[in-house]
């Protein structure tokens, strides 16, 4: 039997690593809904692709500011156990992308890490050359609750610059129960060293 699903399934597992952080799409499609956690809450991410100065959605309701950006056509979907990769199309331009948690059993050492991948190539269907920029965001609830202060920044290592935010107030497992999303540690997201990539933080409108 295959382990590539390729039919429909209740969840799709996008970033999963333990019962704190474990975030997924509940549709068929991964622009008719944000990724949540398990329980149901968002855990909001936001993918566009800009072709040739126009901007399509591959991840997520809207963009962040509320802005209603056309959805790429969803041609595929396939899940294994370490990853989850769909593929869309629009514009003369075909992008996969991949969410990689490299949970494997017969290495303890990499499964405790706490460290997921996204990769995103692209590549022209039309046989000309095109303009692809990528953007990727989270919201701030991935770490903590509404109404709970913020803090966030930046670090550099030579080529390598990771983006972190978390809550000011750190309370390592401060609260139990069944439906506990994380509220401590912090979230890091960084490019591939030597890939070119540009960081903010803002605040978003809806």
């Amino acid at each position: 039997m295959s382990n590539i699903l390729r039919a429909r399934a209740p969840a799709y597992p996008l970033i999963v690593h333990n019962p704190f952080m474990s975030v997924w799409s509940i549709t068929d499609e991964l622009t008719q809904s944000w990724p949540v956690h398990w329980s149901g809450t968002n855990q909001t991410m936001c993918g566009m692709v800009r072709i040739d100065g126009k901007p399509y959605r591959f991840m997520g309701m809207v963009s962040r500011m509320g802005t209603d950006v056309p959805a790429m056509a969803q041609t595929r979907r396939e899940v294994t156990p370490t990853r989850t990769t769909y593929g869309f199309e629009v514009a003369g331009i075909a992008i996969e992308v991949g969410f990689l948690s490299p949970l494997l059993p017969d290495d303890l050492e990499l499964m405790a890490r706490p460290l997921s991948y996204i990769s995103i190539s692209a590549r022209a269907t039309d046989d000309k050359k095109h303009d692809v920029r990528v953007y990727l965001d989270w919201s701030a609830n991935w770490v903590a609750e509404a109404e709970t202060e913020i803090v966030w920044g930046r670090h550099r290592a030579g080529d390598v610059e990771a983006l972190f935010m978390g809550a000011a107030q750190q309370k390592p497992l401060g609260r139990s129960g069944d439906e506990v999303q994380i509220d401590w540690g912090y979230l890091y997201v960084s490019p591939e060293p030597g890939v070119p990539a540009t960081g903010a933080f803002g605040d978003a409108l809806s």
